[in-house]
C-alpha cells in the first residue's frame, strides 16, 4: 500500500491528477456499509461489490468524476 501511495503521489505531481476518495463514497463517514450508493447487500463477501452495486458506484460517482475531469 505505501508503494502505491508513492505511485499516486508521483502521478498527482507530474500530471495535476487528482486522487478521488472511493473509500469516502463506500463507507460513508469512515464506518462499513452494505448498502453502497442505493444498492443493498452491496458487498456480499463483506468487501468485494457485487456487479449491480459496482454498476451503481460507476453510472453515480466515478462516471460523473470523469466527465468533470473532461470539462478542466
Amino acid at each position: 500500500v505505501t508503494a502505491l501511495n508513492r505511485d499516486y503521489d508521483q502521478l498527482h505531481a507530474d500530471t495535476g491528477v487528482t486522487i478521488e476518495d472511493l473509500r469516502g463514497n463506500i463507507c460513508p463517514g469512515g464506518r462499513y456499509s452494505d448498502t453502497v450508493d442505493g444498492v443493498s447487500d452491496a458487498r456480499p463477501d463483506g468487501y468485494h461489490l457485487s456487479t449491480d452495486a459496482a454498476l451503481a458506484v460507476a453510472t453515480n460517482w466515478l462516471g460523473p468524476l470523469c466527465l468533470d475531469a473532461t470539462k478542466h
